[in-house]
């Protein structure tokens, strides 16, 4: 015993003698185009802002980044873009927290979790560096209070 399936496929988007066999268009299919539209537009605008943003970290990374092959002070450069980010970082607060206080308060939660946990990994940094410059000075003789007239 053989079943048959019977399958329609409509090409004209319609059917079912809604009346759209001649061509108009109905309300629905109105909405969808303006629907379309306006998300092209709010796409393009969108990938405006995501290409000018771009732009500008890539050209003011690059500058910052000059600052200690030009001066030769990477100290001030690290600083500089330490407040860089702390400023992006503040900026996305308060985007946050203008769009909804919920989420402005668990994004400053995070970004204070992570601050933190770069502040320690910043201050084991430099301990262990303080720790191997003494160790190199004691290897080479200079013994701080000896060699500073204390005794």
């Amino acid at each position: 015993m053989a079943e048959t399936l019977d399958i329609r496929i409509s090409i004209n988007g319609g059917g079912g003698g809604s009346g759209n066999e001649s061509g108009g268009k109905s309300k629905a299919a109105a909405k969808t185009n303006v629907a379309k539209k306006n998300a092209k537009a709010y796409w393009t605008l969108e990938r405006a802002q995501s290409i000018a943003k771009q732009f500008a970290t890539q050209i003011v990374d690059a500058h910052v980044g000059m600052i200690g092959l030009n001066t030769g002070n990477y100290v001030l450069q690290e600083r500089v873009q330490r407040s860089l980010n702390i400023g992006q970082k503040l900026i996305g607060i308060g985007v946050s927290f203008a769009l909804n206080p919920i989420l402005g308060t668990l994004n400053l939660i995070s970004e204070g979790i992570s601050m933190g946990v770069e502040l320690a990994r910043q201050n084991k940094e430099v301990a262990w560096q303080n720790r191997s410059a003494n160790e190199l000075a004691r290897r080479a003789g200079y013994l701080a209070d000896e060699n500073r007239g204390r005794r």
